[in-house]
Formats: structure tokens, C-alpha cells, sequence
């Protein structure tokens, strides 16, 4: 929940077994708002993604896999998914 209203900015990172892939939606406030995929058909595939956002006081922020996809990667040799954010700028 965003404590202050500003521009914020948030990293994703997900990974993905080779011929699968996952998608990762990114929600404020139960609207997707942005999203990320990760996967190839010939590897494991890692993927990030930054993303800006202005918030307001409250706002609700998080990541769901709701529908596309069917394998995120977590192990010792790829890492796990990710997911941070960091306040930019106060209005």
C-alpha cells in the first residue's frame, strides 16, 4: 500500500522453463495496469521489468498470474521471482 502519493517505481523479475512461458500482470488497485512475460521456446528465460507509476495515498500495488501461462521458474540456479518498489518523488 503506497504510503504517500508520488511517482513510484517497481522492478519485476520471473523466470521460465525452455518451450514455456508465464505472464505476470501488474495490478493497482485490482486493475492491471502493466505486464510481464518471460519464457522461450528454445531456453530458460529470465525477464525483468521496471515500471513508473504515480500512486495516490493508499493505493493498493501487487502482481498476480491470473490466466496466460503455465510455468514460473524458482530454483537455486535461476533465482526467485522478484518484486520491489521504491518511492521517486513525493507530490
Amino acid at each position: 500500500m503506497a504510503p504517500y502519493n508520488g511517482t513510484y517505481q517497481f522492478t519485476v523479475t520471473a523466470c521460465s522453463r525452455t518451450a514455456h512461458f508465464v505472464v505476470l500482470d501488474f495490478h493497482v488497485n485490482d486493475v492491471v495496469y502493466d505486464q510481464l512475460l518471460a519464457g522461450d521456446n528454445g531456453y530458460d528465460e529470465c525477464t525483468s521489468k521496471t515500471i513508473y507509476v504515480h500512486l495516490n495515498e493508499n493505493d493498493d500495488v501487487f502482481i498476480k498470474h491470473e490466466q496466460t501461462g503455465d510455468y514460473l521458474l524458482a530454483n537455486d540456479a535461476s533465482g526467485l521471482p522478484s518484486f520491489g518498489g521504491v518511492l521517486l518523488n513525493i507530490d
